[in-house]
């Protein structure tokens, strides 16, 4: 729901997450090895770490993406894409589409 989602937390949510990541990459190399046979941390922490890197590295490029994208968008409407928010220009997508609707169904009733 692009009206109810900012921009800026999905920024913070992703810098959380990499900031994340970089301290799980700084502390592995910390954690004490054990010899027990159930101790599974070395088996699967690298994989995980390296899947992880590689789900980041491809959200933040969609996330480039989807505001290049909306910028083009915004500016095709007429709208300054470095002041307009997405959540607002969604809304006001929304509720024009809305009023749209709700007169054509007014419209179409009156023809009746």
């Amino acid at each position: 729901y692009a009206t109810k989602v900012t921009i800026e937390s999905i920024q913070d949510d992703l810098k959380e997450l990499q900031a994340g990541l970089k301290m799980c990459e700084q502390k592995m190399p910390q954690v004490d090895r054990s010899e027990s046979r159930f101790d599974v941390f070395y088996k699967l922490m690298p994989n995980s770490i390296e899947e992880c890197r590689k789900e980041l590295e491809e959200v933040d490029m969609l996330n480039t993406k989807v505001l290049k994208e909306f910028s083009e968008l915004a500016e095709k409407y007429g709208e300054d894409p470095g002041r307009s928010k997405p959540e607002e220009f969604f809304t006001l997508i929304n509720n024009f589409l809305t009023l749209y609707e709700n007169q054509s169904k007014e419209i179409k009733l009156k023809r009746i």
